[in-house]
């Protein structure tokens, strides 16, 4: 495994990086490599050299993990959930005037 060693870094910010381990069950390391981890999981997988053939493969291997599911449309969901939202703004403001 790769070691990093970073320096120079402010104290508050070792500190809250201690207490979200904390609040996390983790020690410093271990939360350390779940930010470093969740922020590359996030990075493009394919090289810039892949070639047209590598990338269809890549595709394929995930068409295939995703073969049979069916997904729905959350633009309903997403609807009634903003609309809940506006009327309990609603109503906690007109509860707030009276």
């Amino acid at each position: 495994m790769t070691q990093i060693i970073l320096k120079d870094l402010q104290q508050i910010v070792v500190e809250k990086l201690q207490l979200r381990a904390t609040r996390k069950g983790r020690n410093l390391t271990e939360e350390l490599k779940a930010i470093l981890e969740d922020a590359a999981s996030f990075e493009s997988v394919a090289p810039t050299t892949e070639t047209l053939s590598q990338t269809r493969e890549r595709l394929e291997k995930v068409r295939q993990k995703y073969e049979g599911r069916t997904f729905m449309n959350s633009t309903e969901l997403l609807r009634e959930e903003r609309q809940q939202g506006t009327e309990k703004f609603s109503s906690s403001t007109k509860k707030k005037n009276d």
